[in-house]
């Protein structure tokens, strides 16, 4: 039975039917960018600097202009796209004080009389129905020299209106800032203790419905993706979200480290259409991981002797008996994952297993960076990396020997279940997230390994992260493929002469245009067919 996997959009594209409830955060591309005009409680309009449509940065206007600071900036994105830097900066008047810098879907505000009785923060955000299960982005980040602070996301859902009256909210030389009432302040919906202002008054049903509040302590180079999970706290559809992006510790302004920098790119909510657990007849399913979709059994359940539990806040699973095999269909309608997916299917199966193609080993270049640190360089010795394929669209990633230099080795990295596409070009495309990973023969465990790259032309561009004790370790692969097909055979002049694809599958006859390797006995070579 062939396992199909559709997006959203393509899910719709052939209904003719695209799903309302779906939505996306607005000009997350940072294509659009308009003028600064920090609010105040007296009014301000003049502009500092700018910000990205939709999102506000916390830029300051001072005392009418005296003191105006900028924390933020447009920065150079992914594959040439736009991305959002804020730094925590020195204020124009006083450099001793430091505004802090974030950015945010709702508005942002400060108070202060000469630099003391600062407070400041985030009020409102953007109308959302659906229930997201996260919030994924990709971040770069610096420190200042012997900074040990991090830097913050903030994301929060929530229904209804809290107000708060006499809330201080502009800045001035002396005497008294001008109160406001505040409707929807961050941390009045948070359930957070604040330094100013009254009384909180909630509108009938208010509530918070979902949270994550997640410290960046890593300092990365290096683009690095990261997806952080509500925490839900009711099962009522929310009305409202914010989200945060800090350079610094958002909720504790006491000491702001100046120069610290957070770049975001790429942020979007995501819906998953997974599932958490399988159990057969009570007992748990043996090996189950979440990313992985078939399974193999001896003997078939009855469909009413397997249960599930879905991983999604909005997600909806069925499961039916389709010709001898156990399909669990999940789907998620509000929106896509960090892979662009709506759905997931999982098969409980008797079949035998597809068989595996030989594998492609692929030599070149391997860069290891720990937590934006490069430990190995391009100059370093050879590597490398053997891709198995063991389905249409699955395959094996093996990295033999990962050494972090002086500080250990890690050995095998052996990925299984990656996804593969391959598109009409020949490219094929690898992704995969495994969780708890086992590294050092099972002597530690890493929070996440994760494949993404390409192979096409008989070339290699893979990149494996490793999350482990909240350090990231990227490992970078450039290479060829070389004389590397797994099982090769005795040396034999008089062998037969094969041929394989660079997915490592055997073909009859190699007349489609493209690369190949041909193997005679224990002779390998790579060919090219035009």
């Amino acid at each position: 039975m062939r396992k199909i996997y559709l997006s959203l959009t393509l899910a719709a594209a052939a209904t003719g039917i695209m799903p309302a409830a779906a939505q996306q955060l607005p000009n997350a591309d940072f294509a659009k960018w308009v003028d600064c005009i920090p609010w105040t409680s007296n009014g301000n309009e003049k502009a500092q600097g700018t910000t990205p449509d939709d999102w506000t940065i916390s830029n300051v206007i001072g005392i009418g202009g005296l003191g105006a600071t900028s924390t933020g900036e447009k920065a150079e994105g992914i594959d040439g796209g736009n991305a959002v830097m804020v730094k925590n900066s020195p204020n124009s008047l006083l450099n001793t004080q430091t505004v802090p810098g974030y950015f945010t879907l709702g508005t942002t505000w400060s108070t202060s009389v000469m630099g003391a009785q600062n407070d400041g923060g985030t009020f409102g955000g953007i109308e959302l129905a659906t229930r997201p299960d996260g919030v994924h982005f990709a971040f770069k980040r610096s420190v200042a020299e012997g900074s040990e602070q991090t830097a913050t996301v903030v994301a929060y859902l929530w229904k209804g209106t809290f107000t708060q009256a006499g809330v201080p909210g502009n800045i001035i030389m002396a005497g008294e800032p001008v109160a406001v009432d505040m409707v929807n302040r961050d941390r009045n919906i948070l359930g957070m203790e604040t330094a100013k202002g009254g009384e909180v008054t909630k509108s009938e049903g208010a509530a918070l419905v979902a949270k994550v509040v997640r410290p960046i302590a890593e300092v990365a180079d290096e683009w690095t993706n990261l997806t952080v999970p509500f925490e839900y706290e009711s099962e009522e559809a929310p009305e409202m979200l914010n989200i945060i992006f800090a350079a610094n510790d958002y909720f504790d302004a006491a000491k702001i480290d100046q120069g610290n920098t957070l770049t975001v790119a790429e942020p979007k909510l995501v819906y998953w259409s997974k599932l958490s657990a399988i159990e057969i007849g009570g007992e748990a399913l043996a090996g189950f991981d979440d990313a992985v979709y078939t399974y193999h059994v001896a003997e078939l359940p009855a469909l009413d002797e397997v249960k599930y539990t879905v991983l999604g806040a909005a997600a909806e699973a069925t499961a039916e008996e389709v010709d001898g095999e156990i399909v669990i269909t999940v789907t998620n309608l509000d929106g896509t994952d960090e892979e662009g997916l709506a759905e997931h299917i999982y098969t409980i199966t008797t079949h035998e297993a597809e068989p595996a193609g030989e594998g492609v080993e692929y030599t070149g270049k391997l860069t290891v960076a720990l937590a934006g640190n490069e430990i190995t360089s391009e100059g370093g010795e050879d590597a490398t990396i053997l891709i198995i394929p063991t389905a249409d669209d699955k395959a094996t990633v093996l990295l033999p020997n990962l050494s972090l230099g002086d500080m250990g080795d890690l050995g095998e990295i052996k990925v299984e279940n990656v996804a593969t596409t391959t598109s009409a070009d020949g490219t094929t495309t690898y992704a995969a997230t495994v969780k708890d990973f086992p590294v050092m023969g099972g002597a530690i465990t890493a929070e996440t390994v994760e494949v993404s790259g390409t192979t096409a032309n008989g070339t290699a561009n893979l990149t494996i992260n490793v999350t482990w004790n909240g350090l990231p370790i990227v490992c970078t692969f450039r290479g060829d493929v070389s004389a590397g097909i797994s099982g090769v055979g005795a040396d034999n002049s008089n062998a037969p002469v094969e041929y394989y694809d660079l997915r490592g599958v055997r073909v009859a006859d190699p007349s489609a245009p493209g690369f190949y390797i041909r193997r005679q006995g224990s002779e390998v070579s790579k060919i090219i067919v035009r």
